[in-house]
C-alpha cells in the first residue's frame, strides 16, 4: 500500500490518469481490491472501482460506494451483486437492493427481483398470500 501511495502522481502530473489506471490494474491483479478501487476512483473510473469492490466481496463497502458514487450503473452493479448474497434472510439487504434499482430507474430488474422474492416466499415458506 505504501508503494502504491508513493507511486501515485500529483494532480499536476500530465499523465496522472494513465498512471492511476495502471496502479489500479496492478493492485487488482495482486488481490488488493480495496486499493485498486481507490486508484480507479482517483482516475475517475468508478465502474472499474466498483468491480474491484465486488471482487473483494465486502457488502458494507459495496453499499457505501454505491451510495457515494450516485451513478445508475454503479447502483445496478451493487444490486446485482447483493442478489447473490443472503438477501432473503436479511431484510436490510433486501431493502438496499430495492433502493438501488429504484435509484437507477432499473424497473425491469426491480420487477425481476420482486418476482424472485415472491418465488422464495412460495418455495421456502409456503406463504402464498405474502407472495402476492
Amino acid at each position: 500500500e505504501e508503494i502504491a501511495l508513493d507511486l501515485t502522481p500529483d494532480k499536476s502530473y500530465p499523465n496522472q490518469k494513465e498512471v492511476l489506471m495502471r496502479l489500479g490494474k496492478v493492485c487488482k491483479r495482486q488481490g488488493s481490491f480495496a486499493l485498486g478501487c481507490k486508484k480507479y476512483t482517483q482516475a475517475g473510473e468508478r465502474e472499474k472501482a466498483m468491480k474491484c469492490l465486488l471482487k473483494e466481496g465486502s457488502i458494507p463497502a459495496i453499499i457505501n460506494y454505491a451510495n457515494t458514487a450516485r451513478n445508475p450503473k454503479i447502483y445496478i452493479l451493487g444490486a446485482n451483486y447483493l442478489q447473490n448474497s443472503d438477501w432473503h434472510n436479511d431484510a436490510q439487504i433486501m431493502r438496499t437492493i430495492i433502493q438501488f434499482y429504484m435509484k437507477a430507474k432499473a424497473f425491469e430488474q426491480l420487477s425481476n427481483f420482486y418476482d424472485a422474492c415472491a418465488q422464495v416466499e412460495i418455495d421456502e415458506y409456503r406463504e402464498y398470500e405474502k407472495a402476492l
